[in-house]
């Protein structure tokens, strides 16, 4: 089995429930990127009512208009190029936290019109240029647990498995998989923790302090479950960030839910989905066997900076858009 997945954790520790240092390594490293100069907390961190916090680098006022029709192109680029070569992608875009709670926003402090309106406006540009997605906002919507943790940027266990669900109809939809010849393991308990979240760890300690920590529940990730995380045999292979990793549940649901072994190549969010893709496409792995599927994942508030955006990602990820499509077309050649 090969899984792909900048983390800082030995193997090991992948079958235990997730460690404290998760939450604090997961985005505070994209929230450092995320500024060309010196931050405050009060640069990285929207602090809002009952404790809830949220990450200023996702803007509520500015929709970004002009960057999303740029990724957006070159996203129908890549998919032209994917679907040449035999292989369906499917875009996947995490809405922002601040849509589900915007009462827990600071006085002051709200989402604009052009805001409200910029997560249908990318699934209709994502339509209109042929690339399948499927509104992950609506699917959070029917979410009855808690869908976002109150001090961390991701997605609670229960949001995670519910959209791995849709995106597995979604692909099953797209393309016709075979059934697999392997039982399932039983899916795993849930446990509880307390923990502080990524976007606690960036405030002073005596507002840390204050805060406190929240229960974490996930599934404990078991040798048996990990299985199911295999490259090697998989027909559909998951492209993201951290909301992607096995911690919180996403993959193992994708791959309970089309009875199927799923890949995936994860890296933190300071990474970047245009380098984790390239870096996918580039290694061996994809070389030797070239899956059915790609589900890539994108976040709302980040979907407007392309791989050329400085400041947003790491300077070893940086690629103009030209050089992005051009290691894509080396790497996928039609078939």
């Amino acid at each position: 089995m090969k899984l792909s997945i900048d983390c800082f954790l030995p193997k090991e520790a992948l079958r235990k429930t997730l460690p404290r240092n998760f939450f604090l390594r997961a985005l505070g490293a994209t929230a450092a990127a995320a500024m060309a100069r010196p931050a405050t907390a009060a640069d990285l961190i929207i602090d809002g009512k009952g404790d809830w916090l949220f990450p200023a680098w996702e803007s509520l006022t500015d929709a970004g208009t002009v960057g999303i029709e740029a990724a957006t192109k070159t996203i129908a680029a890549t998919n032209h190029d994917f679907n040449a070569a035999g292989i369906a992608l499917l875009v996947e875009v995490v809405p922002m936290k601040a849509r589900f709670y915007p009462d827990r926003l600071p006085d002051g402090t709200a989402i604009t019109p052009a805001v409200t309106a910029r997560y249908g406006a990318i699934l209709a540009g994502l339509a209109a240029a042929g690339v399948p997605t499927f509104d992950v906002n609506a699917v959070l919507q029917t979410v009855t647990q808690q869908v976002f943790f109150r001090t961390d940027y991701h997605w609670t266990e229960w949001s995670a498995e519910t959209v791995a669900q849709a995106c597995a109809k979604k692909l099953q939809s797209m393309l016709a998989l075979p059934p697999s010849a392997t039982p399932l393991p039983p899916l795993s308990a849930f446990e509880t923790e307390q923990h502080s979240g990524d976007l606690e760890a960036l405030l002073p300690a005596d507002r840390q302090k204050a805060i406190g920590s929240e229960p974490i529940t996930v599934r404990v990730i078991d040798a048996s479950r990990m299985q199911l995380l295999d490259t090697a045999t998989a027909d559909v292979h998951v492209v993201g960030n951290s909301f992607s990793m096995p911690y919180l549940g996403f993959p193992e649901m994708l791959a309970e839910t089309l009875r199927e072994p799923v890949g995936v190549t994860a890296k933190f969010g300071n990474a970047g989905p245009w380098e984790t893709m390239v870096q996918y496409v580039e290694s061996p792995e994809f070389a030797a066997r070239h899956p059915r599927a790609i589900v890539w994942q994108f976040v709302e508030g980040l979907f407007m900076h392309g791989p050329d955006a400085s400041g947003f990602w790491d300077v070893t990820s940086l690629m103009s858009d030209q050089t992005f499509l051009a290691r894509i077309a080396k790497a996928v050649p039609p078939s």
